[in-house]
């Protein structure tokens, strides 16, 4: 690599970094209010972006909360308690992915306490909704096609057999 020379003459030139700071200097003293404001609502930005995230956080801790409450009765067996204790996280986060969670663990827990037709109800609300992800929404079918064989809907759980078995997921070969 070759070094390079330095005369002089280069040295007596005034430093760029120097002269820049100057420049911005003097320009920020003339225009004081400008940069004020311009610093202002950067800040605004960064507390609002900071406040959304927060709110945000603290939103889906209150929600993975009140889920983990729900189901220790679920884990205790006590299905209809768990089952509605479940639909009110369900409906109480409705428009999160703990939702769509709670909403086909409280549909097994209906249909675990022989309640099949809120199950069905359940279920279906959540196929329609087309919200969850789609292993998600491949276990609600497989599920209403278990809820609808043990009403003796024969040909009905077929169908959302035969819907969860062409979608992409792990319960495929369970749908098949």
């Amino acid at each position: 690599m070759a070094r390079q020379r330095f005369r002089r003459k280069d040295l007596k030139r005034p430093d760029e970094f120097v002269t820049r700071g100057r420049a911005f200097i003097q320009w920020a003293s003339g225009n004081l209010q400008t940069l004020s404001w311009a610093a202002g609502g950067f800040a605004v930005a960064v507390l609002t972006i900071a406040g959304f995230f927060s709110l945000r956080g603290t939103r889906v801790r209150q929600a993975n909360e009140d889920l983990a409450q729900a189901l220790t009765g679920f884990q205790a067996a006590q299905y209809a308690v768990a089952a509605s204790q479940l639909a009110g996280v369900a409906d109480r986060w409705q428009s999160t992915p703990i939702g769509h969670i709670a909403s086909l663990y409280a549909a097994e827990a209906e249909a675990k306490a022989n309640n099949v037709d809120a199950a069905n109800t359940r279920l279906r609300d959540v196929v329609a909704a087309g919200q969850p992800s789609s292993y998600l929404r491949q276990q609600a079918l497989v599920a209403l096609g278990s809820v609808l064989e043990r009403k003796g809907d024969a040909a009905a759980a077929a169908e959302q057999y035969a819907q969860a078995a062409s979608a992409e997921g792990p319960y495929t070969a369970t749908a098949i």
